[in-house]
């Protein structure tokens, strides 16, 4: 047997009663539940990675399922490699490094968008190539800025900040001040910060060719164009 330790999400569901664990030698299965965790924790303090000793192999797949207290089921997670690390997670982990009062589940959910847009892949997990760290801070900073416009937008400009102790440990979610004061100039400006770290800004100057017509006199063979104001003359 196999130690391997599975990273996931917080969930923020009450009620929640246990979690599945599920095992395959492939990405498509078939899945076997290899171990049921009944020590979860407590609505909101769950547990967010668990350590199983049942695996079959170290670099095998893995899912989670979560179970209700009245018996329901979660959907499957998205398969993981053991032994791996995914693009998203590595986000996820600077966005929270970089700003400690972004909620975790935005953070993933914005994540899992921008991997999408910027691979142009439906699947986020797909990617099993780790970024260059250039490209990772570009990454970081475009899934912070998706977070600070989504509670930009819905929060009407204010910030979703919630607080709760659960005996000796306080918690705080949402955004924070962090981006209280933060303007939507301002997460433009940090949106084309991480496109250029990202090197996707560019700007194209256009010429007409002329056409080739027999006989015909064309303008534009004596045309000309301005590099500094991008303007086309015609004399």
């Amino acid at each position: 047997m196999a130690s391997v330790r599975i990273n996931f999400v917080t969930p923020t569901e009450p009620g929640l009663a246990s979690l599945h664990i599920f095992e395959a030698a492939s990405k498509d299965g078939p899945w076997t539940e290899i171990e049921e965790v009944t020590s979860i924790g407590t609505y909101p303090n769950y547990i967010s990675y668990y350590e199983t000793t049942n695996a079959t192999s170290a670099t095998g797949w893995f899912a989670i399922q979560w179970e209700t207290t009245t018996g329901a089921l979660s959907e499957m997670s998205a398969p993981w490699q053991g032994g791996t690390e995914s693009v998203v997670s590595e986000i996820v982990q600077r966005v929270l490094l970089r700003d400690p009062t972004i909620s975790e589940p935005i953070a993933v959910q914005e994540a899992e968008a921008v991997v999408c847009r910027y691979y142009r892949v439906d699947d986020p997990y797909s990617i099993t190539e780790m970024p260059n760290p250039s490209e990772l801070q570009g990454l970081t900073l475009l899934t912070m800025a998706s977070c600070y416009v989504t509670v930009f937008f819905v929060g009407g400009g204010s910030s979703a900040t919630e607080d709760y102790t659960a005996g000796l440990v306080s918690q705080k979610s949402g955004l924070g001040t962090s981006s209280q004061a933060m303007k939507l100039k301002d997460i433009e400006d940090l949106i084309a910060w991480a496109n250029k770290i990202l090197g996707r800004t560019f700007s194209v100057v256009l010429q007409m060719a002329a056409p080739d017509v027999p006989g015909a006199y064309c303008l534009l063979e004596e045309a000309r164009y301005d590099h500094t104001r991008l303007l086309l003359d015609v004399p």
